[in-house]
């Protein structure tokens, strides 16, 4: 007996823009397969990844929000995932398994050179966020933990967190550097955290009952992220002690996956999100049964 089954195909999502009271501003995408979208630092072009539907290999597209047009950034055999815009806007740097590893590449968005890989981490890099001063990666390296990557000549990386539970942290630099937010399931569900940065030994849970995908503000007044019943929650960090305040819920959103990738991005002024809006499961191929298969060896 041969049982055997063709592996599922990807979410059905479509990347569209909300402002902070759920009402739909416009539809970027049609209906595909998207991830990890983010908003230029000047807010007027999203990068996100798209699979394809032939063989659900990743490339990076930029999506222009005034103009709703599309450009592809990156192509090849290699799936290019977990894109973060420079500090400038002038390049993207995201993960990319050319090998047997994740490693991390740059490549400038208006120009036509190749991607340039940075020096290798150890192990599959997968980036999370560019500090604003242009310092500093952030990323999760897949049952090890959260790293910071300097970008400093002679600067080893070094670890934040350690978890083998966690597959993404979802980390992000706040906007004056003080900060690092990230989310964690070492309690058993996911929980945003937010520590200062450098570390002290100090941090805070600000979510309550469940929360992930923690994005700042731009202006850096506020944190946002998706609580446990998929609403998103602000939190006011301008306040005095704002790592215990109590999170104001926006709208309800719905993403494919709370603790896996980022689904969503705030844009720099704070008014308005770009979600990648879950439409449908894939469809799951049914398995196959071949009875008395070595009679077919013949053939």
């Amino acid at each position: 007996m041969l049982i055997y089954y063709l592996e599922p195909g990807q979410a059905s999502t479509r990347l569209t823009l909300f402002d902070r009271r759920g009402r739909e501003i416009q539809a970027l995408t049609d209906a595909g397969a998207y991830r990890q979208p983010r908003f230029s630092p000047d807010g007027t072009r999203i990068v996100a990844e798209k699979a394809s539907l032939v063989d659900s290999n990743v490339d990076l597209w930029i999506y222009d929000v005034a103009r709703q047009s599309a450009v592809k950034l990156t192509s090849g055999d290699a799936p290019d995932v977990n894109p973060v815009w420079s500090p400038d806007g002038k390049k993207v740097v995201f993960s990319s398994k050319r090998d047997s590893t994740y490693h991390v590449f740059t490549k400038v968005v208006d120009g036509t050179e190749a991607e340039q890989q940075l020096e290798p981490s150890p192990g599959d890099a997968l980036v999370e966020h560019w500090s604003h001063d242009g310092q500093f990666l952030s990323m999760t390296i897949p049952r090890n933990g959260l790293w910071i990557l300097p970008l400093g000549s002679g600067q080893k990386p070094w670890n934040v967190r350690s978890a083998s539970r966690n597959s993404l942290w979802q980390s992000e630099f706040s906007p004056d550097g003080r900060w690092l937010a990230y989310m964690t399931e070492e309690s058993g569900s996911p929980e945003v955290f937010v520590e200062p940065f450098p570390a002290t030994g100090a941090r805070w849970q600000v979510s309550t009952r469940g929360g992930a995908e923690p994005h700042w503000g731009g202006d850096g007044r506020e944190l946002f992220y998706i609580g446990g019943d998929s609403t998103l929650m602000a939190v006011d960090v301008s306040a005095p002690r704002w790592q215990n305040a109590r999170p104001t819920p926006l709208f309800r959103m719905s993403v494919p996956d709370l603790a896996g990738h980022s689904d969503y991005d705030v844009a720099p002024d704070g008014q308005s999100f770009v979600v990648n809006v879950f439409l449908a499961d894939p469809v799951i191929p049914p398995i196959d049964v071949v009875l008395n298969w070595t009679s077919m060896l013949a053939k």
